[in-house]
């Protein structure tokens, strides 16, 4: 079952995964309206150069309920999404 839960991130939306007993099992992390959302694994390198594009999801990813998100080492992260990638 998921539910809305209080935010982890400024502009994101938490829902709880949560057992038969209301114990939180996983996060799914959705942007809000007008946001992405990046993740590490959502970056892609480029061959020729080396270079890091960043990945980036209108979507969601998930995160079990025991994620550190002060230490963050998944680079879960909002920015608002620019004007020319709506008009895609």
């Amino acid at each position: 079952m998921l539910k809305e839960t209080d935010t982890k991130i400024k502009n994101a939306i938490f829902k709880a995964r949560t057992d038969e007993n209301g114990k939180i099992l996983s996060y799914r992390i959705f942007p809000a309206e007008g946001y992405k959302l990046h993740e590490i694994t959502l970056d892609e390198a480029d061959v020729e150069t080396g270079e890091v594009n960043l990945g980036f999801t209108e979507s969601y990813i998930t995160a079990g309920a025991g994620y550190d998100f002060e230490k963050n080492e998944r680079e879960i992260y909002v920015t608002e999404v620019e004007t020319d990638e709506r008009s895609n």
